[in-house]
C-alpha cells in the first residue's frame, strides 16, 4: 500500500507538471478560448499539491504499518491514514471555497486566486500535526531493532517526511507573506 501511494504521488506529480507548463503566448488574443485552461490549471496546481503531499504522508505512514510489529499499533495507524486521506479533502473543498467567491482572480492577466489566512493557518496546522505523527509513529518500532545497521537506515526512510514539512511550511509561509 506504500508503494501504492507514492506512485500515485509520483503520478499527480507529472499532472502538476503539465500544469505548470499550460501557457498561453498571448491570452488577451484567445481571451474567452484559453482562459479556461488557465482558471483550470491554476485549480490542478492548487490541488496537485495538496494530493502530492498528501500521498507522500501516507506512502510513509503506510510503510510504518508494514513493519510495524504490534497489531494493536496498526490499527491505530489505519485510523490515522483515514485522516491523512480526509484532511487533504478538506483543504481542496477550503480552496474552492475561498476561490469561487472572488471571481475577479479569473479575469487577471494571469490567472492566479489570491488564498487568505485561513487557507495558510489550516495548512500550517494540519501539516504541523501530521508530520509530528510521521515522526513520532516510528520511534517505538526503532527501539525495538537490535540492528544498528537497519534501525539507521529505518531512521533515514522514516525522517523523509521531513521534506514534506519543509515544502509544505514554505507553501504556508507563502501564502501568510504573499496571499498566494
Amino acid at each position: 500500500m506504500d508503494d501504492t501511494w507514492a506512485g500515485f504521488a509520483v503520478a499527480v506529480l507529472l499532472a502538476q507538471i503539465a500544469g505548470v507548463f499550460v501557457h498561453i503566448p498571448n491570452p488577451s488574443e484567445y481571451a474567452g478560448q484559453y482562459k479556461i485552461i488557465q482558471i483550470a490549471a491554476c485549480y490542478v496546481l492548487a490541488t496537485s499539491f495538496y494530493t502530492i503531499v498528501w500521498s507522500s504522508r501516507l506512502s510513509i505512514l503506510f510503510s510504518i504499518i508494514r513493519v510495524h510489529p504490534d497489531e494493536q499499533q496498526r490499527r491505530r495507524f489505519r485510523w490515522i491514514a483515514a485522516l491523512f486521506i480526509v484532511v487533504p479533502v478538506i483543504l481542496i473543498c477550503q480552496l474552492f471555497w475561498v476561490c469561487e467567491p472572488e471571481p475577479r482572480w479569473k479575469y487577471m492577466l494571469s490567472p492566479q486566486c489570491v488564498l487568505n489566512k485561513q487557507v495558510a493557518i489550516c495548512q500550517l496546522v494540519s501539516d504541523v500535526v501530521a508530520d509530528l505523527v510521521l515522526l513520532i509513529a516510528p520511534l517505538k518500532l526503532l527501539s525495538c531493532i537490535q540492528d544498528a545497521g537497519l534501525r539507521r537506515r529505518l531512521m533515514v526512510i522514516f525522517s523523509t517526511c521531513i521534506v514534506t514539512t519543509v515544502v509544505s511550511l514554505t507553501h504556508a509561509s507563502y501564502i501568510l507573506t504573499f496571499g498566494a
